[in-house]
């Protein structure tokens, strides 16, 4: 029997490598000879970067950025058979600051321009950027910045790439970008559609959760527009036109605008790269999930990725998961046999993530006891 491991990590508490070694152990306990594959998986947030290197035996490059704030810290890239790997949320990730420290009036996406910096520097022409879990909504000035792109206001002065100095961009200088980007090859995982500015833009929907306020919010949508209608001037790219342009606080439409990126469902990249329709092959079911699943799973999440595959392969699907919010009928639809999730009894998500790995190995006995009944 083989059976297929393939999760998503649960934010703050198992990375997906984890999930895979307590999966192990469970399916062991039934199925003592078992081939057990994992698969890690993410889907351009945190933990992109170690998936994409295990999946792929990569090297890991680690790189002097700045972080969110402009401090200065080591962050880490990868390689691997030609392509360089960039994670955002290594340099630019809301979990590299505190919750005093989340601003999104002044955190700036410089520190991930970098990191494509040093990739082009170490003479890598093909791409695979990540760009979720950022802290920034800075219309990806900072990461261009990085790349040679000046921002000048009206007294003809260059201004520092962050959310609040959106509003006093007059001219974008390009002439400084960097030109071994022109043969380039830029792949963006990005998991979400949203428009660059409007109300299911970037700042509307993203920064609050990055530190927001309703003034930081007015003031963040009045910059992003009218950067956006500079950058039509410029370069005569809407970016509003461009799904998932609000990816990331604007890095979306930044990166497609100035660097002729193109976005991709993150998890449709990383399946590829894994070849994971041929890992399919022979396997019994596989086993699937991440922290939490919800109606917005359905928009290119994790889950919803590897239910369509799996579905077009024939093969059974099971999902665990912290919790389960609102109506994920939808999932059951797309081939999902059932979800179970690691939750057994009325608890604290912090009592939860703490004790995750023992809770996961109990919900994946229920789960497997379950399936018994099918083998």
């Amino acid at each position: 029997m083989k059976i297929v491991v393939a999760a998503d990590s649960f934010k703050g508490s198992l990375s997906s490598v984890q999930i895979i070694e307590v999966s192990s152990r469970a399916i062991k306990k039934h199925y003592p000879d078992a081939q057990v594959v994992g698969v890690p998986i993410a889907d351009g947030g945190e933990g992109t970067l170690e998936a994409l290197l295990e999946l792929t035996c990569g090297q890991k490059i680690r790189a002097r950025v700045h972080d969110p704030i402009g401090r200065e810290i080591d962050a880490y890239c990868g390689q691997a058979d030609g392509c360089f790997f960039v994670e955002m949320a290594q340099a630019s990730g809301i979990t590299l600051l505190s919750e005093k420290e989340r601003d999104p009036l002044i955190a700036s996406s410089l520190g991930t321009g970098e990191m494509i910096r040093l990739g082009l520097e170490l003479g890598f022409r093909n791409f695979i950027v990540g760009i979720g879990g950022s802290a920034t909504n800075d219309g990806g000035t900072g990461l261009l910045h990085a790349l040679g792109v000046r921002f000048i206001d009206g007294s003809g002065n260059e201004i520092k790439p962050c959310g609040e100095n959106l509003l006093h961009i007059e001219s974008i200088d390009i002439t400084g970008l960097d030109k071994r980007l022109l043969d380039s090859t830029i792949t963006v995982m990005c998991d979400v559609d949203n428009p660059f500015t409007g109300a299911s833009g970037a700042t509307y929907v993203y920064a609050p959760q990055k530190g927001a306020g309703e003034y930081e919010l007015e003031l963040l949508e009045r910059g992003m527009v009218k950067y956006k209608e500079k950058v039509i001037q410029e370069l005569g790219i809407d970016m509003d036109a461009i799904a998932g342009a609000g990816a990331a606080g604007g890095v979306g439409g930044a990166l497609c605008a100035f660097c002729k990126a193109k976005l991709r469902s993150g998890i449709v990249t990383l399946l590829e790269v894994a070849d994971f329709e041929s890992i399919l092959k022979g396997c019994s079911f596989v086993i699937s999930g991440e922290g939490r699943i919800d109606s917005q799973s359905a928009r290119g999440k994790a889950i919803s990725g590897i239910a369509k595959v799996c579905a077009a392969n024939g093969v059974p699907l099971y999902a665990v998961c912290g919790g389960i919010r609102g109506d994920v009928g939808w999932l059951y639809e797309s081939g999902v046999k059932s979800i179970m999730p690691i939750t057994r009894s009325p608890m604290s998500v912090e009592y939860a993530m703490q004790h995750a790995e023992y809770l996961l190995e109990d919900a994946l006995d229920r789960m497997i006891r379950f399936i018994n009944q099918t083998y």
